[in-house]
């Protein structure tokens, strides 16, 4: 029953591990099958030990799950140089059509992205006009490119 339980609760941590934010639903899966596997061990003449030990490996699966739901931070953007001033958040898989809604059009000086993550920035509203994509901080955007954006996409590996 041990080794069984480890096999298969090992299985579902690695795979609830290794979604995306986008992959709620297989996520839900891997939430239900988790469940199974409890009701199982649950229905099982195993040993109190071997009980305890799949249900701490539950536990760690379910928290992994739930961990790996979170948006992840992808990026910001500051209407100051050196990354000062208000400042607008954006998560991983989401775009901002139009700055105007944050009182941000046409005032983006400094451009922050989180390590494997890339944000994309365009001229006019709803990702139109010309556009500059970035992947690390630029603390004060080129004189072309300062005061410039109005709609924006992040997206993280």
């Amino acid at each position: 029953m041990r080794i069984f339980s480890k096999c298969i609760i090992g299985l579902v941590i690695g795979l609830a591990s290794s979604f995306s934010q986008a992959q709620n639903n297989k996520k839900n899966d891997i939430y239900r099958t988790a469940q199974a596997i409890q009701q199982s061990v649950n229905d099982s003449q195993a040993s109190n030990q071997d009980l305890s030990e799949a249900s701490n490996l539950l536990n760690r699966a379910y928290d992994l799950i739930n961990y790996t739901s979170r948006p992840v931070e992808c990026g910001r953007v500051y209407e100051d140089q050196n990354f000062r001033g208000r400042m607008v958040s954006i998560n991983s898989g989401e775009a901002i059509y139009n700055l105007s809604s944050y009182n941000m059009n046409d005032v983006v000086s400094s451009v922050f992205v989180f390590r494997g993550c890339q944000m994309e920035l365009w001229e006019h509203k709803n990702m139109g006009g010309r556009s500059a994509g970035f992947r690390n901080e630029v603390p004060s955007l080129p004189g072309d490119l300062d005061n410039y954006f109005t709609s924006l996409r992040c997206n993280c590996n």
